[in-house]
Order: structure tokens, then sequence, then C-alpha cells
């Protein structure tokens, strides 16, 4: 088999990348077994998942999981996360914060809640989630979230 010269040379750069991987690993072995295989410094069976009360995944339907976060990741580091709000007077106060959309699935975080199309929040559906609003439904009446 003969290879041109760009296979070659695509050859020596793995080379080089594989061999730095696995001088860095001899070198700092001890770290990688460390954050791997422990917890607070108490250490598990090599191979073995460590669980807690905060890791741990729930999956049913009736439980919905409310995430923590220091801080939001959505919003942009020096920028206003306020979010225009149009909303009754008397309804309750719904901030967007963050949209993302793709084919498949679209989420919205209002409040803190990461939420996707026909979910409810303090009584409103979310109907539809457009890249830059949200439409939310109650008994027929259409309310809109905007984002900056």
């Amino acid at each position: 088999m003969i290879l041109t010269k760009s296979q070659k040379r695509l050859f020596i750069v793995l080379a080089i990348i594989l061999s730095y991987a696995v001088t860095d690993f001899f070198i700092n072995k001890e770290h990688y077994i460390r954050f791997y295989f422990t917890e607070n410094g108490k250490t598990g069976e090599p191979g073995t998942p460590l669980v807690n009360e905060k890791t741990q995944i729930v999956n049913s339907p009736e439980t919905k999981i409310r995430l923590e976060w220091k801080r939001n990741p959505f919003r942009e580091i020096g920028k206003n996360p306020a979010a225009k709000i149009k909303k009754p007077s008397a309804g309750p106060k719904l901030v967007l914060q963050a949209i993302t959309c793709s084919d498949k699935n679209s989420f919205v975080m209002i409040n803190d809640l990461i939420l996707k199309e026909g979910e409810f929040i303090a009584g409103y559906q979310i109907s539809k989630i457009f890249p830059n609003r949200v439409r939310l439904t109650e008994n027929g009446k259409s309310l809109y979230l905007q984002t900056k």
C-alpha cells in the first residue's frame, strides 16, 4: 500500500498525539485514578461508578427533576439576563431566561425550570417555542414571552 504525502503527515501527527496521551497518562496516573475512582476522599471499586443522592438519575414520568445550577448557562457573561415579559396584570410573574431550538427538540428556561412544548408552568401550557419567543396558552388565551 502506498500512502500519499498528506496521509503520511496525518499518520505522523496522530502518532505524536497518541505518544503525548500515553506519556501524560503515565506521568499523571495517580491524578487520573483519584479523579475517576474517588469521591470526597473515599475510594470506590475500580470500574464502579460513584452515585450519591445528588447524582442519582430518576427516570419516572411522575417525577420532575429541578436542576440546581450555580449560574444560568444560557446567559452571556456581561449581558443583562432580564427578558421582556408580556403578561396579564393579575397573572403570575414568568421570566423567560433562555431558548434552545432544534428540529427534534426545543427547550425553554422559565423561572429556572427547563421545559419543552406541551408542559405546564403556573397554569400555562407551552404551546409553541419559536427562536426568539414562546407562546403560552391558558383557557384559549395566548401569552407571549420574548427574549431581548
